[in-house]
């Protein structure tokens, strides 16, 4: 299933159907690696992450907005910069990174985090988000590379984080290797996201 799903893919990409979902996407990376490099994120304003969060795509527009200004006025700018910053590039595990952070700051998106590091640093994090967890679970991955029954939940742990950047690593060599060029996380979050569609409009419709 694997198989049939980067084919797919691969054929949508060599006829220009996924062209301006990556454009915008590798704008969008672009920019954020800048926002939010080691040596501009300490520096954010509280109007460069109102911006951030209202741009998210894995977290409802109005929500973001909500929680944004929720998290400025309980815990500071100050904390949020600080928080993302020790998320990005803090010394401790990932593990203890992503439980750190959302244990301090619960209110914080799990999914906008994620979309926030995956774009400024899109080989060392991704985004387990719905298509992703689905198109692992299409393909019988769900029980792999480490993988438990709380990595699908809503909220998860850093512990299931790990997990899920192993699996979608595992992804990401495959469609690598068929492509015959780099695949980072940023375009796994498009895989997934036109895999997700396809099994639901296609394989799903045949059965």
């Amino acid at each position: 299933m694997l198989n049939r799903l980067i084919n797919e893919y691969a054929t949508v990409l060599r006829n220009g159907g996924l062209d301006d979902v990556r454009q915008r996407l590798e704008a969008r990376k672009k920019e954020m690696k800048t926002t939010f490099s080691m040596e501009n994120v300490s520096s954010l304003s509280y109007e460069q992450l109102e911006t951030v969060f209202n741009e998210l795509e894995t977290v409802e527009r109005s929500r973001a907005s909500m929680v944004f200004h929720t998290i400025a006025a309980k815990y500071g700018v100050e904390s949020l910069r600080e928080h993302i910053s020790y998320f990005l590039y803090g010394s401790d595990t990932l593990e203890d990174r992503f439980d750190k952070v959302f244990t301090q700051i619960p209110e914080l998106p799990q999914l906008g985090l994620m979309e926030i590091a995956t774009l400024a640093q899109p080989t060392k994090f991704c985004i387990w988000d719905h298509a992703a967890k689905q198109t692992i679970i299409f393909i019988g991955h769900s029980s792999m590379h480490g993988l438990s029954k709380t990595a699908f939940n809503e909220n998860i742990s850093g512990l299931d984080y790990v997990f899920a950047k192993l699996a979608l690593n595992h992804l990401r060599e495959h469609l690598a290797a068929y492509l015959n060029r780099k695949v980072d996380f940023v375009e796994m979050y498009l895989f997934t996201s036109f895999s997700c569609s396809f099994i639901n409009k296609t394989l799903k419709a045949s059965v």
